[in-house]
């Protein structure tokens, strides 16, 4: 599909680097131009035995598959002069203002399209160019937190002021910013083809965590309130969008499984599948209000069962019987996922240190078109220098 596309990636970090991974399994050649010292995540691991390497981090080897290295210092004239001149043969530029270009006159906007009219420059920001944050510093934590998307984790507690919101793990904003950000280059690469014309794309990485945040917003946008934390407060078995704890997150043999059989009919599927026991019975679980009212007497009758199986187990039987029930999968679970096996979702690379790895493919399949999804190792530091500078 991209396979004309030449473009520069400006970006340390996950954002921009994910960004430019999807353009490269669309086909585009992805130049990755790196500070003398590399790219952030070449240092944030995980390594192979906790053993430090430049070129082994397997965070950085699941964002670069594909990619070409070059090694720059920007502030030198030499580097200088090697990024205009990749600049002037390239279609698109995406950085994540690592370097300061959206406010470094020799990498403005206005310089790059002089030096390349058709370009597009795509900046991911943390939270735009312009406004009375334009000059913060983010991380995944404060962007998690400042969006409302940690408020809501967790659910219900019993003491709000005691258990503070958390956020979900991993790099989630960096992630949702980076999809945001290639979405709107779509859109951009559409108008080139329409029209000729480049142009420049902002990406505030708060504003696309913002959006993750829809159900709230509407609901506020409708007077309503925002969802309440503190569980004696909890009336009803889902509030704002989050469950409430009819069964909620339960042990299992092997791990854990989540069960939400909130209305009637469920509920009475789910006593069948357990057997019927006696204390279903009691008058307080008749309904959905009071099972909801008793939900820690509840877990505790519903968690003697679960114990006794595996998360899989329970999963199929309560889907055979139409009650919304999963398990709670480790990370260690989705290599051995069927689903992910069916769909060929994991792909293997060779690298040149590690071995044969395997790696996250992407959510989405084309029936017109093949991706690249293996494409050549994550590249060494600076390993395409001489191919692209002419020197080391």
């Amino acid at each position: 599909m991209f396979d004309s596309l030449k473009i520069l990636e400006i970006g340390s970090g996950i954002a921009a680097p994910y960004c430019g991974k999807l353009m490269s399994i669309m086909g585009a050649e992805v130049i990755k131009i790196e500070p003398m010292e590399g790219d952030e995540s070449r240092r944030m691991g995980p390594f192979p035995k906790n053993d430090f390497s430049i070129d082994s981090s397997g965070l950085f080897i699941a964002l670069n598959n594909g990619k070409k290295s070059v090694s720059v210092d920007i502030d030198s004239d030499p580097g200088e002069r090697d990024l205009i001149e990749l600049i002037r043969s390239s279609d698109i530029v995406i950085e994540s203002n690592v370097f300061n270009s959206l406010e470094n006159k020799t990498y403005s906007h206005p310089t790059l399209k002089r030096c390349n009219s058709g370009i597009i420059h795509l900046a991911i920001t943390d939270f735009g160019s312009w406004g009375s944050r334009k000059n913060w510093k983010s991380s995944d934590l404060t962007l998690f937190h400042m969006s409302g998307n940690a408020h809501g984790m967790i659910g219900p507690v019993d003491n709000p002021d005691m258990d503070p919101p958390i956020r979900a793990g991993g790099y989630q904003a960096e992630f949702v910013s980076g999809l945001t950000a290639c979405t709107a280059l779509m859109m951009a690469i559409f108008r080139r083809n329409m029209t000729g014309l480049g142009g420049y794309l902002e990406v505030s990485k708060y504003e696309a965590m913002v959006t993750q945040t829809i159900a709230g917003l509407a609901n506020m946008a409708f007077e309503g309130s925002a969802p309440e934390r503190d569980l004696r407060k909890v009336k009803e078995a889902s509030i704002g969008g989050m469950v409430g704890a009819i069964g909620g997150v339960l042990p299992t043999s092997d791990g854990y499984i989540a069960i939400s059989p909130r209305e009637d009919d469920q509920w009475l599927r789910w006593v069948e599948l357990m057997g019927s026991p006696r204390w279903s019975q009691q008058e307080r679980f008749s309904t959905r209000s009071g099972r909801q009212q008793n939900y820690e007497s509840l877990w505790e009758y519903i968690s003697a069962w679960t114990r006794n199986y595996s998360k899989h187990e329970i999963a199929g039987w309560g889907q055979e019987n139409h009650i919304p029930c999963f398990p709670v999968n480790t990370v260690d679970d989705l290599f051995g996922d069927e689903q992910f096996s069916f769909r060929n979702f994991f792909v293997e690379t060779d690298h040149p240190i590690l071995g044969t790895l395997k790696i996250p493919g992407v959510p989405y399949k084309l029936s017109e078109m093949d991706l690249h999804l293996i494409g050549s190792p994550a590249p060494f530091l600076g390993q395409h220098n001489k191919d692209l500078l002419g020197h080391s």
